[in-house]
């Protein structure tokens, strides 16, 4: 896709001036194929999970690549750097934040193209992976893709829906602990695995205070955290002698990314959870 004289130019300057380290690797994408820059963690790895890495020739600094892989680093969604974007030479820019913090961008490069997504539900993922297929001119894995995780979450939703629901509480840390409410894909996890969200009267992703989690009275805790904080998360939530998922000793420690990104990854969680709250119902 041609480009503006003056985008060749930034280019140009910016590997003048940008000192001696060496640039990240980046795969060659397939003749023809559009070049796509992720600002977004679960963009990235959906695009990954389509088997369209190739095409990706930048990505946010929080977004979590497959072994062996490196892009060059745009930012993230607070703070993007126009000239690495521009440098990239994308043809598509795959964002979920405002996408108003991108008007210079598109100012500096007409012909980029801003593809912002919507990612809050469960429901929203098998449409997010047909989209990529479409833009990344894949439509076919996209359809694939998102045709297999509804039928896996269908499944699921079979094999809980007439289960007895155990009071489950998503955490996020164990001071002012965060939580999914209504409304976030979570929440729907939760139910989709054949709990019953007892943070389901609160909406989004509230914070909690420890009057709020001892008066929920959860069967089971599950609390995602940082690898460094595991034992000291761990140590705080069992010692509620008041919280039934301590006494019964149904707290559960989780601390990859991908529990808190909306990707098909979720559908593995789902059936972790289900194993959870159920362990006597194979």
């Amino acid at each position: 896709m041609p480009r503006p004289p003056h985008i060749f130019l930034l280019a140009l300057l910016i590997a003048l001036f940008a000192g001696c380290d060496p640039a990240p690797s980046t795969a060659p994408e397939p003749p023809g194929a559009p070049r796509l820059a992720s600002l977004a963690p679960a963009l990235t790895q959906m695009t990954f999970a389509l088997g369209l890495g190739d095409q990706v020739v930048g990505v946010s600094r929080y977004c979590n690549l497959p072994d062996g892989e490196k892009r060059p680093v745009l930012g993230d969604a607070l703070t993007v750097s126009t000239e690495a974007v521009l440098a990239t030479e994308p043809d598509i820019l795959l964002i979920q934040s405002d996408p108003a913090k991108y008007a210079t961008l598109q100012q500096l490069d007409p012909s980029l193209r801003i593809e912002h997504f919507s990612i809050e539900t469960l429901a929203d993922i098998p449409a997010a992976l047909r989209r990529l297929g479409t833009l990344a001119g894949q439509p076919e894995r996209g359809e694939q893709h998102a045709a297999d995780l509804e039928t896996g979450l269908d499944a699921l939703r079979n094999q809980t829906q007439s289960l007895e629901r155990p009071k489950v509480l998503f955490v996020m840390g164990s001071e002012k602990p965060g939580s999914a409410g209504k409304g976030s894909f979570v929440h729907e996890l939760i139910e989709l695995a054949g709990g019953d969200n007892a943070a389901g009267d609160l909406e989004g992703w509230p914070t909690l205070s420890l009057e709020y989690v001892l008066a929920a009275q959860p069967d089971v805790l599950i609390c995602w955290t940082s690898t460094q904080n595991l034992d000291q998360d761990l140590e705080r939530w069992s010692s509620l002698a008041d919280l039934p998922a301590a006494q019964t000793g149904r707290i559960h420690m989780v601390t990859a990314s991908s529990w808190t990104l909306p990707t098909p990854i979720l559908l593995e969680h789902a059936q972790q959870l289900r194993a959870w709250f159920h362990p006597t119902d194979g």
